[in-house]
């Protein structure tokens, strides 16, 4: 049997679109492993585990000595340099385990892994997955070796992965011809029994991981004083804490937390508008297409997407949901309001969604895979 390694920089929670992947290769018959760094020793007690036929072998670099040195006081400087140390450790141990594995492909998810892997992998087949764009740092210096980086991981690798056309603005002519394009599509699967759940109230959720404070603070504060309008937060992430403090000083605000991703689809049936809103602070901000954008497609529900992004080019070409700037709290007030004085505008929405309600499912576009792993 045919055998691929995963490289992955988490301990694989599980990463959804890692699992969907090597859940395609699986299911067609190939073997997959998932090697990753666990940074936070989270699954400590399980460095070997089998997940719906997907081998996971999990690294463990963090000792009570690095763990001190990052939680100090100049934590923020040392941070960087820990990891950096974490990483090389992580791809030495990966070295050392691969020598006495027969396997024919190395797919690589993000940069840090890729380039790693040209480095430390040596004749294999090298599948760069690039989950985002990468040259985006303000600094011009570190911008430009950010794109060398880029650059020569994808001069290297024999095929290059890519969610959107944005990625590939500074490649050049040869290395688009390497190119396979995943978008960031859900599985229609977990939708197979959905059914919407009707109610009174104006329900706006948003499911993900929870980064964006301040357009998600603001559309708890922009809604407090209007009537008949709940708010709901699915998922974990940096601003979880401060989010869920804020549901103990606001009555209409629910955080749920932590959620398995096969079960997403309740926090849809118990939505009327999806709240897909950014920073806007980075490139990858403004030309995101994130699965729950899909979502909301597949669940026939409009959603509200930051102003200025691919996300409105989106909604905008289908008249399929709002746009908002997640910065300015009356903006947000604004729209919510006018939305619940004439809940028939969603109505509308709603028919112009299902002309399109099945044109963006990852059923269709993992195919793409087989180009790389020639799948008979």
């Amino acid at each position: 049997m045919r055998k691929v390694i995963m490289l992955l920089d988490n301990c694989f929670d599980p990463d959804i679109r890692v699992y969907k992947e090597a859940k395609y290769l699986v299911d067609k018959g190939i073997e997959v492993e998932i090697v990753c760094l666990d940074k936070k020793n989270k699954y400590i007690d399980r460095p070997e585990e089998i997940i719906d036929g997907i081998k996971i072998k999990r690294f463990f670099v963090r000792t009570k000595k690095t763990t001190k040195l990052i939680e100090n006081k100049i934590g923020k400087v040392l941070k960087p340099l820990v990891y950096f140390h974490w990483l090389l450790k992580f791809m030495r141990k990966v070295r050392k385990y691969l020598r006495n594995i027969d396997f024919s492909t190395i797919h690589c998810h993000d940069i840090t892994m890729a380039f790693c892997a040209t480095h430390y992998i040596k004749h294999k087949d090298i599948v760069f997955d690039m989950h985002e764009y990468y040259e985006q740092n303000k600094n011009k210096i570190m911008k430009k070796i950010m794109h060398h980086i880029v650059s020569h991981t994808q001069n290297k690798a024999k095929w290059i992965i890519h969610v959107n056309e944005f990625q590939t603005f500074n490649m050049n002519d040869k290395n688009k011809q390497k190119l396979i394009e995943i978008p960031n599509y859900p599985e229609i699967g977990k939708f197979n029994e959905f059914k919407h759940i009707d109610s009174d109230k104006l329900r706006i959720s948003y499911t993900g991981i929870l980064r964006h404070k301040k357009p998600l603070e603001n559309l708890v504060i922009a809604t407090a004083d209007l009537d008949n309008v709940e708010i709901s937060f699915n998922g974990r992430g940096d601003v979880y804490e401060y989010l869920k403090d804020m549901e103990n000083k606001y009555s209409h605000l629910r955080v749920t937390g932590e959620y398995n991703h096969n079960d997403v689809a309740k926090f849809y049936a118990n939505s009327d508008l999806i709240y897909i809103v950014y920073n806007n602070d980075s490139d990858n901000d403004k030309n995101a297409l994130p699965t729950k954008l899909y979502e909301a497609v597949i669940a026939k529900i409009p959603m509200i997407v930051s102003v200025d992004s691919k996300m409105e080019d989106f909604i905008k070409k289908y008249d399929i949901g709002f746009s908002v700037n997640g910065k300015d709290v009356d903006d947000i007030n604004k729209l919510i309001k006018s939305i619940n004085e004439d809940r028939e505008i969603l109505e509308q929405k709603k028919n112009n969604i299902s002309k399109i309600q099945y044109d963006f499912t990852w059923d269709t576009v993992v195919k793409n895979l087989d180009k790389i792993y020639i799948i008979k």
